[in-house]
């Protein structure tokens, strides 16, 4: 039940907060990516992973989950939303409530 909750708050709240942590070049990488996950999930999951491993961080990590979503993936998502929520404790603790 608490992995639904999550998900739920995740897909409705979680990406305008996320925006608006991310700023700059990787906040336009950052709305191309979820923008994709809409339209081609695979493919914005694909590139999410490509984006986090070069040093996309946090928003790449987020789109990779929002991509997952989207192609019914929801326990995964759940989980990787959930590691990202205890992640910004350390960094951004102002949007965990929001992943959460």
């Amino acid at each position: 039940m608490y992995r639904f909750v999550a998900l739920c708050f995740a897909v409705f709240a979680l990406a305008p907060a996320s925006a608006a942590e991310f700023k700059g070049d990787d906040d336009v990488k950052y709305q191309a990516c979820l923008k994709l996950a809409a339209r081609q999930p695979d493919g914005a999951f694909d590139s999410a992973l490509q984006w986090r491993d070069r040093g996309g961080g946090n928003p790449a990590r987020h789109c990779a989950a929002m991509a997952l979503i989207q192609l019914k993936h929801y326990a995964d998502a759940a989980d990787r939303l959930e590691q990202l929520a205890t992640d910004l404790r350390k960094s951004n603790p102002g949007l965990v409530p929001e992943v959460l």
